[in-house]
């Protein structure tokens, strides 16, 4: 085999390899995007992952529709919330500076 024909396989090899690379790049890319929003029905909210500015963002929920006009940083959670926010978006929340707060609630009848 000729020096032409090897460098010819070997760059065609190549090239096959950087379109598969670039093809699950962007299946990876989507998935993550679509992986962007949780909605908390308990609570007829929906949390906001933005990568471009490290924060966490929640909306409030009405019908199922995100009311874009409700948008606040999420500053503190209860622990119930923070298990399923860093479960669903695989991140730690104190590096998103995250509070979490550790509540027990009690209630007592009133006779």
């Amino acid at each position: 085999m000729s020096e032409v024909t090897l460098i010819g396989v070997i760059f065609m090899g190549f090239m096959i390899l950087l379109a598969l690379f670039a093809h699950y790049g962007r299946i990876y890319s989507e998935q993550k995007r679509n992986k962007a929003l949780l909605l908390i029905k308990r609570y007829d909210q929906v949390i906001e992952l933005s990568h471009k500015d490290h924060t966490l963002y929640i909306y409030d929920c009405i019908d199922s529709k995100v009311v874009k006009d409700t948008q606040a940083k999420l500053r503190e959670v209860n622990h119930e919330l923070a298990l399923k926010i860093e479960s669903y978006f695989g991140i730690d929340l104190k590096e998103y500076g995250i509070k979490i707060r550790d509540e027990s609630i009690t209630f007592k009848n009133e006779e």
